[in-house]
């Protein structure tokens, strides 16, 4: 879907004037934290997405996506999304060299060749691929053919860090088949050599994640496991890159088929913990005594919710300082929701249902990326067999169903902590004449509307509201049109925590 709310510079209006005609409408209905905005652009084609990943692919300080597909037609099995900055995503897979293969399934933005601008890593049916930034804007270069080892192999399982302590990022493969599991060594150049790593106990590995587990500054592989006999997997790192299978010794064991291993430190004591996301199964946490021995305490510290959890992350969704999980979900009947367990700070998660949508999704994968620039997490996801998709954190968030035009009264939403908020909120909007580029960081955010700003209304909201509709009637002036509407809003929810909204814009058709 292209944009239609397209800016120029056209100032045919006094916008101090225009800002002055803004009427409060209040709302103060129970609102989630997040929300799909059809509004903001998002390709349309469908395909049976699997992973995702984030980084900012041409360092202009916007987010992009990169997703890993199998391909249906005419999709590509690879889609790279770029983020115009304001949370609009366009399609330039094309830029992308052909792929060597007809589906992927695990994909990761990594620096792989000394320079700040990401590269790609992907996994498809026999092979991985690896795609270098060439440092002009958003075009790569395949050097597969020539900078990695020979090897043939399914792997779903993939990992990108430096797991030999020499400064550069390693390649670390699991096998779902009858292969052997594989580090691909880097030169520090993005050319590669590869070293085996211990067999997958008890199954095959699905999906491996990296984190020191037993606090001696290198990186261990945990390894999500769909098998028979056990779900989870450790592999422990001499600091060189060596590998030893300690499974058994520092893992319970668990049943089930694990999809994904999240590490992050639940409980706050500085050591790495684990959450294992398992298909048909209640989630598990396993808790670090810090010196990399684990223990299950699901039954104490999570809603021991049973799902189809294929993907997730952690991540601090409600700015209290500690890590939560977002979960993908996936199921043959589509009935799914992707779920939000909160951290009480302590380790001890809450299903936080009234947070996300209630829609039902097949969503395989999650990840947390500030889409807008309001230095918020808003998170993308993957939908297997549908359109893949963004909820957006509504916290701080200005958003219009509908383009304004003259001679009407057009309205926009402001959203401050809908329906979670605990204290009052003050709020406010700014019309600015232009768009800022780059943004200028304040105290309170990043300001990306050019002075001078034109003050509109101000509000409060009361708990646990969170949001204002505000009014503004267009005049039926044909000057208007092709009028470019820069807004950007404040909210305050305490004396230290004043911030910025995102940006939102409109042009008068």
């Amino acid at each position: 879907m292209q944009t239609t709310r397209l800016f120029s510079s056209h100032l045919p209006y006094s916008y101090r004037a225009l800002a002055a005609l803004c009427v409060i409408a209040m709302s103060v209905s129970t609102q989630t934290q997040f929300a799909q905005l059809s509004r903001l652009d998002w390709p349309n084609n469908v395909a049976e997405s699997a992973r995702i990943d984030v980084a900012d692919i041409d360092l202009d300080g916007a987010m992009d996506l990169v997703i890993a597909r199998s391909n249906l037609g005419s999709i590509r099995p690879i889609q790279l999304l770029h983020n115009d900055g304001y949370g609009n995503f366009t399609d330039i897979s094309t830029t992308l060299p052909a792929p060597g293969v007809l589906k992927s399934w695990n994909i990761q933005f990594a620096l792989l060749d000394g320079d700040p601008w990401p590269d790609i890593v992907f996994t498809g049916l026999g092979k991985v691929q690896v795609l270098l930034h060439s440092r002009v804007g958003t075009k790569y270069i395949d050097v597969s053919a020539t900078n990695l080892p020979v090897h043939s192999g399914d792997y779903y399982g993939l990992a990108v860090g430096d797991v030999d302590g020499d400064g550069d990022n390693d390649i670390v493969l699991g096998d779902v088949g009858a292969g052997p599991n594989l580090l691909f060594v880097n030169d520090g150049t993005g050319k590669f050599t590869s070293v085996n790593l211990p067999t997958t106990p008890g199954g095959k590995a699905w999906s491996l994640s990296l984190a020191d587990v037993d606090g001696d500054k290198d990186l261990d592989i945990f390894v999500s496991i769909s098998g028979a006999t056990r779900s989870n997997g450790l592999f422990l790192n001499n600091g060189k890159g060596v590998f030893q299978d300690v499974t058994t010794q520092r893992l319970p064991a668990l049943g089930g088929a694990a999809r994904k291993s999240i590490p992050f430190d639940a409980d706050g004591d500085g050591d790495i913990d684990v959450w294992y996301a398992r298909y048909k199964s209640s989630d598990v946490l396993l808790i670090n005594d810090g010196t990399g021995k684990f223990t299950d305490e699901s039954a104490q510290r999570t809603p021991l919710v049973v799902s189809g959890s294929y993907g997730g992350t952690a991540a601090d969704v409600d700015e209290d300082g500690d890590l939560d999980i977002l979960i993908a979900n996936w199921s043959a009947s589509f009935n799914e929701t992707i779920q939000l367990y909160l951290n009480n700070g302590k380790g001890v998660f809450t299903n936080a249902v009234s947070r996300v949508p209630s829609k039902p999704i097949n969503a395989l994968d999650v990840v947390a990326i500030d889409i807008d620039n309001d230095q918020d997490l808003d998170f993308a996801f993957t939908h297997w067999g549908a359109r893949d998709g963004v909820y957006v954190n509504l916290e701080g968030q200005l958003y219009a169903d509908n383009a304004p035009t003259i001679g009407t009264t057009w309205a926009f939403d402001m959203y401050a902590r809908p329906g979670y908020a605990s204290l009052s909120q003050v709020c406010g909007v700014f019309l600015g004449v232009n768009n800022l580029t780059p943004r200028v960081p304040t105290p309170w955010g990043r300001l990306g509307i050019q002075p001078p700003l034109f003050v509109g209304p101000s509000f409060v909201l009361t708990p646990p509201g969170g949001k204002s509709t505000i009014q503004l009637p267009i005049p039926n002036q044909a000057s208007l049109r092709g009028a470019t509407l820069w807004w950007q809003g404040i909210h305050v929810h305490a004396p230290i925590d004043t911030r910025l909204t995102n940006v939102w814009f409109e042009r008068i058709p």
